[in-house]
């Protein structure tokens, strides 16, 4: 016989004569060919130890098993055939979008669905990484940098209808833990988005609805209280103050309902600036002092006498902590106490309230945040609150990319703990335009950047000491509240202005100059001022257009200093 197939990775045979048919016998060796419709289905190789022909009954046992293997191997390939077109069937005929990618993210199968969400054609090349929008070329890329997790994304389609649509980009593993793939699921939850947002606007509604005639009880009951309708007995005056608390508390729900529904709605926006941490939680802890006092609880404050500047929203970080400290206040007998600590930490600082109050029982831990729920304070039962107050902490505390978290001791107290990403200040200025950009296209206001930069003309002497000079300038002649002013070293001066045009930047430029000549006609001998300025939108609507039309482009954010106007020098 001739050599054995390729496929057969076997020395050649020995050869003591050959047969013709689909059976072939060497005489310790016997090769069938398994038969098949329209070609062989496979090949059987029988070998022989002993060097002797194999006899006709085992030639006929071979055959057999040779045709029954055949036929075995048709119904595994037809079934797996069958159960292959089944699961395409099932997979095209879904109205949600799927995808199915190998472990390189190349594309296996797409159904109709997701070929229409896509518009891509049914030959349509598919690469994962050009996807509109963007927001699913970023998914896809996570999935390719992740190490197995789930990546889900809620991501807006603007074609061929408007619609929203929960993305699970989920890999598939063979049975060894081997990742052979990824399969993107597409939900389509945009009427569960219109039905929040319906919600979300109808609690908005009524509650505005509900604050005009609430404010006019509110005064009414304080006319009684005043005697400006009469005179008003000690009892008549327990009844109406009991009125007035129970209309400040409805007051206080109908106020942060809305506040969460602004939350949900993602219409609150924050209005970040470079903010003292410590300076933020010193003032609370003035405004709350009074009545901590009354009740006869120590509150104290801990923290480094340096700490780095966050860029938050300085009411929201305000709003987060007096929400804490009064929930420590509200749940902390006579005779206890309360501590702010503020830390500074690798990439963040952490803010921990911590009371010896009676703590939260563990089975009511985890739903602190909830909202609605209320962990009542048996002195306190009759007041309660609105059980919002938490929800809200931990909405701002995400919005500022921070986490929250509670622990608690039940009869030691309880903790509650928050972290804000630290701001690089040398950064910062790039993300204060972005922060007044974004408010400006919000209220149609204008944004301007100044731009003074002094330039010796000889040796000078101590510039710090200018420095100072012209920042109590700035502070006296144009100085706004909001303002804030970014240095170069020590003689380039970037100055950020709110609701401003063109003709109102030059007219500061021009103020601030004759100023400068004017109250510092001795330090400024020796110094050269130039001045750039760019306002958007006019001269530009992204950060690098203004920086570039206020002369300031080369100003590198690892160059840049930053300080608030009104943070003294």
């Amino acid at each position: 016989m001739g050599d054995l197939p390729d496929f057969v990775d076997q020395e050649p045979v020995r050869s003591s004569g050959v047969r013709a048919g689909p059976e072939e016998s060497t005489g310790d060796d016997l090769i069938l060919l398994l038969p098949g419709e329209e070609a062989p289905e496979g090949l059987l190789w029988a070998r022989r130890l002993v060097s002797e022909p194999f006899s006709a009954q085992e030639e006929e046992l071979a055959g057999t098993i040779s045709n029954q293997a055949a036929s075995t191997l048709r119904r595994i390939r037809d079934a797996i055939t069958i159960e292959r077109r089944q699961i395409e069937a099932l997979v095209e005929g879904m109205i949600e979008p799927v995808i199915m990618l190998d472990e390189n993210l190349v594309l296996v199968s797409m159904n109709a669905a997701a070929r229409r969400l896509l518009e891509l054609g049914p030959k349509a090349p598919f690469d994962p990484f050009r996807l509109a929008p963007h927001t699913l070329a970023r998914a896809f890329g996570r999935v390719a940098e992740s190490r197995g997790e789930v990546v889900q994304e809620e991501i807006s389609f603007e074609h061929p209808s408007p619609r929203v649509y929960d993305v699970r980009l989920s890999p598939v593993s063979d049975p060894t833990g081997r990742r052979i793939g990824t399969v993107a699921l597409f939900q389509d939850i945009t009427s569960r988005r219109e039905v929040e947002q319906m919600k979300t606007e109808f609690v908005a509604n009524v509650s505005h609805e509900l604050r005009t005639p609430l404010t006019s009880i509110k005064e009414s009951i304080s006319l009684l209280l005043d005697g400006v309708a009469g005179e008003v007995t000690e009892s008549q005056k327990e009844c109406l103050c009991i009125a007035h608390e129970e209309v400040n508390r409805l007051v206080r729900l109908i106020n942060d309902v809305l506040e969460i529904s602004r939350i949900e709605a993602t219409r609150l926006h924050l209005d970040r600036s470079l903010v003292s941490i410590r300076a933020l939680a010193e003032e609370v802890l003035k405004t709350l002092r009074v009545r901590a006092e009354r009740s006869q609880i120590h509150m104290t404050l801990e923290a480094p006498a340096r700490l780095p500047r966050i860029y938050a929203d300085p009411d929201r970080i305000t709003q987060i902590l007096l929400n804490l400290l009064d929930n420590a206040l509200k749940f902390t007998p006579p005779g206890g106490s309360i501590t702010l600590r503020l830390e500074d930490g690798t990439g963040c600082l952490s803010v921990r309230v911590s009371d010896t109050g009676r703590g939260i029982p563990a089975g009511e831990l985890d739903r602190v945040f909830d909202k609605f729920h209320q962990v009542r304070s048996p002195r306190e039962s009759g007041v309660g609150g609105t059980g919002l107050g938490l929800s809200i902490v931990k909405a701002l505390v995400e919005m500022h990319g921070g986490t929250i978290s509670a622990e608690s001791s039940p009869g030691h107290g309880s903790e509650f703990v928050f972290t804000l990403a630290k701001v690089d200040e040398a950064r910062s200025l790039r993300a204060s335009i972005e922060g007044r950009i974004a408010r400006a296209r919000r209220e149609e206001q204008g944004v301007g950047i100044l731009r003074l930069s002094l330039t010796p003309k000889f040796e000078s002497g101590n510039v710090s000491v200018l420095r100072r000079q012209v920042i109590e300038v700035i502070r006296r002649r144009i100085y706004k509240s909001g303002d804030k002013i970014f240095f170069r070293g020590n003689a380039t001066f970037i100055i950020l202005l709110d609701e401003v045009d063109p003709e109102g930047v030059g007219a500061v430029r021009d103020r601030l100059d004759r100023a400068l000549r004017a109250d510092l006609v001795q330090p400024l001998e020796g110094w050269t001022l130039q001045w750039g300025c760019a306002v958007y939108p006019e001269d530009g609507t992204t950060v690098t257009e203004l920086l570039r039309g206020a002369g300031v482009l080369d100003e590198t954010p690892e160059e840049l200093e930053d300080r608030d106007v009104d943070a003294g020098t």
